[in-house]
């Protein structure tokens, strides 16, 4: 695969910082909402990592898509070749769509993963705070790692479907 463009790696890297920091914030009430100031038990923990998983994943790839869109029909940002669309390039044009696939993928993939190394702990609860900051961390390395995946295949999925 060819390498991006230095345009093409700073929106990414850009879109990607944004994401971080947005998906952090949302961590972060969800857990206090969650947790209500209580130690939540690790059952309750393990759980929570689906709706996260999902929900960020779907709200980045819905929020991406639609701005890179925006962007690529303003001249922008260059759309990158299909090709260079990462492994997700194949994505539905369909924003909803999109979002609701791909969310449904990494929440299949790493809530499992992510709640058998919490349930391993052998951990019986968590403390509030201490559950406040393992989510929004978690969230931040979430988005960090399908972010720039998802820009990629934002960037090129537009191109497929402008020809």
């Amino acid at each position: 695969m060819a390498r991006l463009s230095e345009v093409h790696r700073r929106y990414v890297r850009r879109e990607t910082v944004v994401g971080v920091v947005i998906n952090t914030l949302l961590s972060v009430a969800f857990a206090l909402a969650v947790s209500r100031g209580a130690p939540v038990a690790l059952a309750t923990a393990a759980i929570d990592f689906g709706p996260q998983v999902f929900m960020v994943t779907f709200a980045t790839t819905l929020a991406i898509t639609l701005i890179a869109r925006k962007r690529l029909g303003a001249g922008a940002i260059p759309a990158l070749p299909r090709e260079q669309g990462g492994p997700l390039r194949w994505a539905p044009r369909n924003p909803l769509l999109r979002a609701v696939l791909f969310g449904a993928l990494a929440a299949a993939v790493l809530a499992p993963l992510s709640a058998g190394l919490l349930l391993a702990s052998g951990l019986d609860a968590v403390p509030a705070t201490a559950f406040v900051l393992f989510k929004a961390l978690y969230g931040a390395l979430l988005s960090f790692a399908v972010a720039p995946a998802i820009v990629r295949a934002a960037l090129a999925g537009e191109v497929a479907a402008s020809h």
